[in-house]
């Protein structure tokens, strides 16, 4: 009754490859706390609840539950006790995965068992439902669970997540719910308990199925991209272990429709921006929201002194004079609130560690739901002309 030490003793015998059960649950000490505790593959309903299952309405709820519940979990169960058609008949309608009593027969020598294994298998088929039955019950428990998962796990979820089994040598889809899976043109029903190609054109199929294919033999978090009804999702597909195999995979999609669109957006702006920067000194400089440099021209080298490389993926405060840093936060602080364009000035670090004056002219790019989704910024080196203005201020001819 030592928790915590049984909790190591039982982790380190999964280790060793052992499969644990829980003998008469339902009675005694056997606690709902231990399948959350404990690593158990399988729990054993003790007989005295499966005496009357199929007569007394109390029993056949626990049994039904008990069954209900370890399946959730991923435990296996078995019943004690079967010993009449009726018990098997109710615990196969109700899903139970093993049985033992009476009704297979009284206990026999271990020497004996393997010889007679054949005949108890026949019992099972000549009392119990045919295996027609038997796999569309199994069927519709997994329709059933996959909705229940669906509502517990992706009830809010603005992407998508699958999960897939091997099945009959066919990987199947076990679980698919999500707000983009309406939005491609799909829903959980067209989905769940098909393959790729039944879903799919076949071209596209064949190209997923690769991934899934790479996902079920351990690859971790591999990804592809999909095209579906004009939208462009990313889908990272994570394999589940169990006892070191792989038991299923589940994949998880968010929408990348509108990142594609800037991407491609920022592309044409690169292009342009490269030709005009060939005919001009000015530096153009292509910002995020968070200040960091997704482009910078050629003329940033030859103005700053640092590699160009160097400047794109860091902060386009990087470098500014800490005196004038400050000013130059504020204009951006300023632009976010306005969505206009501003024209600030500012000194600058040289890589020669001399200061120059910079003038930049910040305009907002917004996107079409009105938010500000990159800055473009065309940057003047203006250092002679500020030596030229302080020496009018000052009275001074400027040589």
């Amino acid at each position: 009754m030592d928790v915590d030490r049984t909790i190591s003793i039982l982790q380190a015998l999964k280790k060793l490859g052992v499969k644990i059960s829980i003998d008469d649950f339902g009675t005694g000490y056997s606690s709902l706390s231990y399948l959350k505790e404990f690593p158990i593959d399988c729990l054993k309903i003790d007989q005295s609840f499966i005496r009357d299952c199929h007569l007394d309405q109390s029993n056949a709820t626990i049994v039904k539950t008990i069954i209900s519940m370890a399946h959730h979990l991923n435990i296996q169960v078995i019943a004690e006790g079967v010993e009449t058609k009726e018990h098997l008949d109710f615990l196969q309608q109700n899903l139970c995965d093993s049985v033992q009593g009476y009704l297979l027969s009284k206990p026999i020598p271990a020497e004996n068992i393997e010889v007679q294994f054949p005949d108890l298998q026949k019992i099972i088929r000549r009392y119990g439902l045919t295996s027609e039955i038997s796999h569309r019950l199994w069927l519709e428990r997994e329709l059933e669970m996959a909705k229940q998962e669906l509502q517990e796990t992706i009830r809010q979820q603005d992407g998508m997540t699958l999960k897939y089994k091997l099945k009959d040598g066919k990987l199947i889809h076990t679980m698919c719910d999500g707000e983009l899976v309406y939005r491609i043109g799909l829903s959980p029903e067209k989905v769940v308990g098909k393959k790729l190609a039944e879903i799919l054109l076949l071209e596209k199929a064949i190209k997923k199925e690769a991934f899934y294919q790479r996902a079920w033999q351990g690859e971790e978090n591999v990804s592809y991209e999909g095209h579906e009804n004009g939208i462009v999702y990313l889908a990272t597909l994570s394999p589940v272990f169990r006892m070191g195999k792989v038991v299923e995979v589940i994949a998880s999609c968010v929408d990348i429709t509108e990142r594609k669109r800037i991407e491609e957006a920022l592309r044409h702006i690169e292009i342009n921006y490269r030709l005009i920067a060939g005919n001009t000194s000015d530096i153009i400089t292509v910002v995020d929201k968070n200040g960091v440099v997704l482009y910078t021209s050629p003329s940033s080298e030859f103005v700053k002194g640092y590699p160009i490389d160097q400047l794109i993926g860091s902060s386009g405060f990087l470098f500014v004079y800490p005196v004038d840093l400050p000013l130059l936060e504020n204009a951006f602080s300023e632009i976010m609130l306005t969505k206009t364009s501003n024209l600030v000035r500012y000194r600058f670090i040289h890589k020669n560690k001399s200061l120059i004056n910079l003038e930049a002219k910040i305009t907002p790019v917004v996107g079409d739901n009105g938010d500000i989704e990159h800055f473009v910024v065309v940057i003047r080196d203006i250092t002679e002309q500020k030596k030229a203005e302080d020496h009018l201020r000052n009275g001074k001819d400027y040589p």
